[in-house]
C-alpha cells in the first residue's frame, strides 16, 4: 500500500475520447481496450511517452508483472507510477479522494507484502526469500490437493515452506 498525494492524477479523459474506448481498470494500472476502427488513433495515443505512467500493448507487457496470456489482459494496460492514479473523472467522482492504493509495480518497496503461513503442512520457523504474490497459488492448490490451472506462479518458490 502507499500513499496517494492530493492531485497526482492522470486522466484518461484528457488523453483519449472516451466514447472510442472501454476501460475494464483503473487507478493504478489501466486497462484500455480500443473499439473496432480506433486502435491505431488509441495506440498512438496512449503508447507515447507519459509523465508518471508507463503504457504497453497487451503483447509487450514485462513478464515481471505477471499478466500472462490471459483474455482479459487489455489491449492496452498502463501503469501509474508509485502514488499516481489512472483515471477518468467520472471514477474519481464516484469514488471520491482515494489517499492510498495497491497494484504499482511489484519491484517497488511500497508494494512489499508479509506472508504468513501456519499448520501442520509448515515447517516451523522458516524463513523464505522474498517471493511473488502469484507463487501462493500453486501452494494452495498443493495443499488442498488440487492440480492448479495454469497460472504464472511457482511452486519451487514456496516449497521450502512445507515439511
Amino acid at each position: 500500500m502507499t500513499g496517494l498525494p492530493v492531485g497526482q492524477v492522470i486522466y484518461l479523459d484528457d488523453l483519449v475520447d472516451l466514447k472510442t474506448v472501454v476501460v475494464p481498470a483503473e487507478l493504478a494500472a489501466a486497462g484500455v481496450n480500443p473499439l473496432p476502427g480506433h486502435q491505431t488513433e488509441v495506440e498512438k495515443v496512449m503508447l507515447a511517452p507519459h509523465d508518471h505512467m508507463r503504457c504497453w500493448r497487451r503483447r509487450d507487457i514485462p513478464a515481471r508483472l505477471h499478466y500472462g496470456s490471459n483474455p482479459r489482459v487489455p489491449k492496452i494496460l498502463c501503469l501509474a507510477d508509485l502514488g499516481w492514479t489512472i483515471a477518468t473523472r467520472a471514477t474519481l467522482a464516484r469514488y471520491g479522494p482515494l489517499h492510498g492504493n495497491h497494484g504499482y509495480d511489484p519491484a517497488e518497496p511500497d508494494m512489499a507484502a508479509l506472508f504468513l503461513a501456519h499448520g501442520p503442512a509448515f515447517r516451523s520457523g522458516v524463513t523464505l526469500p522474498a517471493f511473488d504474490n502469484v507463487d501462493v497459488y500453486p501452494l494452495l492448490a498443493k495443499l488442498i490437493g488440487v492440480r492448479p490451472a495454469r497460472n504464472d506462479g511457482h511452486f519451487s518458490e514456496v516449497a521450502g515452506a512445507l515439511k
